[in-house]
């Protein structure tokens, strides 16, 4: 994503792709060779000698855990630094690397590097191949390997642990693994002492292990996150699952006790019954944080939901007391704009608005205010001084002509296929004659039927004066090239 929570710092990645740090970095995590307190946004340079020379690299998204950090550049190359004491940086690199370190291509299969994602002292790195690599600490096989040991470098996972399945997302826990397949199966594997697992025991897996098919009552996955002993899942229907530690309503399910297989806290219209579907206001969810004691969700409609530890005042709720079911995060904290993406450290909180805006909250020193503050913590979101035009997050101007075309391949009622069942019209079932209910599949359709039916659209009066442009914000730093349409 376009922001990471570390222990006491946090990284943010602007829509140039410029990586900066604010707070206080151990062991090198800040990435400036600089530790200590960083009240101010210093800029992380993340460079590749070529030649003579040294490029800039633009930066996609990043990655942290407690003290180390891991970000991957729009060409797909992997970078390093912070703590390396079990190998966490995927290269045999000192136990403190203080500057970004490019993890050579080959390590990496050759292939270009499209995620990754850290644990507390391990890390995943998904590549354009669909390939699973793991390195670090692997003592409760959270690397997946089959062993209890530590992997000083990338080491790739086979691709038979996963079937025909295609790895499209992971995330790491503290010392568990998830990861979540295009079609929508999970794999867990790793430490499983309170349930983080979802398989209905307590028993550890040293290599992926793939969930029943319905874990999510026959919805599909879209989304997954980890942190701590804790797992959530998102589903195409907006609905959140969750499993692990219920320590302090970390789970968000009112209680405190630990759930061994995923439940539904909440969104995807409720059908579970019980109230459920009155979390989250009624409505459905876009994507969650996962953090080591407290969680944050992202509505469909741009609100955020907390619940779990409130210590440190990640929870943005006034105070600091811990809640077991999600409570809103006032709007009134974000100037009512809505917010697209979240993430949790061990003790503050990060949230980007849809225009790029950043706002954190928790623990002052992890947001660089900690030089002669009232108290050590704060409650509730503010917004950052810290840049003064750029926008946090990656944002791209299309023409309307590809704004339709992408949505007719994102959405169901637009004719994506896959999402909804195909039914039989009312004239096959008998009833009263109708129209074909059938979704169209767009995959389906001819290009050049394609071609005329955005050209139709945009030639269209309108209210939208014609060659104006449509925003598309993306969390994690894709692109959408010019002839996806056809």
């Amino acid at each position: 994503m376009s922001i990471a929570a570390g222990y006491e710092f946090t990284a943010m990645v602007t829509e140039e792709g410029k990586l900066w740090v604010v707070g206080d970095g151990d062991r090198g995590s800040l990435g400036t060779a600089q530790t200590g307190l960083h009240t101010m946004p210093t800029r992380v340079h993340v460079s590749m000698e070529c030649g003579r020379f040294v490029r800039e690299e633009a930066v996609s998204m990043v990655a942290s855990s407690a003290m180390h950090v891991m970000c991957v550049t729009r060409k797909g190359a992997l970078y390093a630094w912070g703590c390396n004491e079990s190998g966490q940086l995927g290269y045999t690199l000192p136990d403190a690397v203080y500057r970004p370190e490019l993890v050579a291509r080959h390590i990496h299969g050759d292939s270009d590097v499209v995620m990754v994602t850290c644990g507390f002292q391990h890390s995943i790195v998904l590549t354009a191949a669909a390939r699973v690599f793991t390195c670090g600490r692997g003592s409760s096989g959270q690397l997946g390997h089959g062993s209890q040991q530590n992997e000083r470098s990338l080491t790739c996972l086979s691709m038979e642990l996963f079937g025909t399945s295609r790895i499209g997302m992971v995330a790491c826990g503290s010392r568990h693994s998830v990861a979540l397949a295009v079609c929508g199966g999970l794999y867990m594997w790793g430490n499983n002492s309170r349930g983080e697992l979802g398989t209905d025991d307590r028993d550890m897996r040293l290599v992926p292990t793939k969930l029943a098919d319905g874990s999510c009552s026959d919805e599909q996955g879209v989304f997954v996150a980890a942190g701590g002993s804790n797992t959530i899942v998102v589903t195409v229907q907006g609905g959140l699952w969750a499993c692990g530690n219920g320590l302090r309503g970390r789970l968000g399910l009112d209680t405190t006790e630990d759930r061994l297989v995923l439940t539904r806290v909440g969104g995807g219209g409720g059908a579970d019954g019980g109230g459920v579907g009155l979390v989250f206001g009624g409505g459905d969810v876009l994507m969650a944080s996962c953090g080591y004691r407290h969680t944050l969700v992202v509505t469909k409609k741009g609100s955020v939901w907390a619940y779990g530890e409130g210590l440190f005042g990640g929870l943005g709720q006034e105070d600091f007391k811990y809640r077991t079911t999600p409570a809103p995060v006032d709007r009134v904290y974000f100037d009512h704009q809505c917010i697209v993406c979240v993430h949790t450290g061990p003790r503050h909180s990060v949230a980007v608005t849809e225009n790029g805006k950043l706002y954190m909250w928790g623990d002052r020193k992890a947001i660089g205010q900690n030089r002669h503050p009232p108290t050590r913590q704060l409650a509730t979101p503010v917004l950052t001084s810290f840049f003064q035009d750029a926008r946090v997050g990656e944002y791209h101007n299309i023409p309307l002509s590809h704004a339709l075309a992408f949505a007719m391949k994102t959405h169901a009622r637009l004719g994506k296929r896959g999402c909804a069942v195909a039914r039989k019209s009312r004239r096959q079932k008998g009833k009263t004659p109708g129209r074909s209910e059938y979704q169209v599949g767009f995959f389906d359709i001819p290009s050049e039927l394609v071609k005329l039916i955005i050209a139709a659209c945009v030639s269209c009066p309108q209210r939208v004066p014609r060659g104006s442009t449509g925003i598309i914000r993306l969390m994690g730093g894709g692109m959408i090239e010019h002839g996806d349409a056809s």
